[in-house]
């Protein structure tokens, strides 16, 4: 079965339904930047209560055993730990592939 996914539907459940269909939930299922950097007009006037709702989101993916990281250009995902590699280092699963955790001294999230 698909960890990421198991882990998307836990931590949506842990959200009221209208967090859950909407802005907060869109996040926590990657169809919106966990940056913020896809919001505009208004939006990026609100952008403190947007905000507010990534916290929520965060929480939640936590509670749920999901985290987020940094992938390629900066971009920020959601993610599950899925197990180690050979040389003990964390892979995790994104939406985008598998990642390996980065090891002392650097600071890049590699593709597996």
């Amino acid at each position: 079965m698909n960890e990421l996914q198991t882990v998307i539907e836990e931590a949506l459940s842990y959200l009221s339904p209208r967090a859950r269909d909407g802005y907060t939930g869109a996040v926590i299922r990657g169809s919106r930047n966990w940056s913020g950097s896809d919001l505009e007009g208004k939006a990026k006037h609100y952008g403190a209560g947007y905000a507010r709702q990534r916290r929520i989101a965060y929480g939640a993916l936590v509670g749920a055993g999901g985290s987020v990281i940094r992938i390629e250009h900066g971009r920020l995902v959601t993610a599950v730990e899925v197990g180690t590699d050979d040389l003990g280092d964390r892979i995790y699963q994104t939406r985008y592939g598998y990642y390996r955790a980065p090891r002392a001294g650097r600071k890049n999230w590699e593709k597996v």
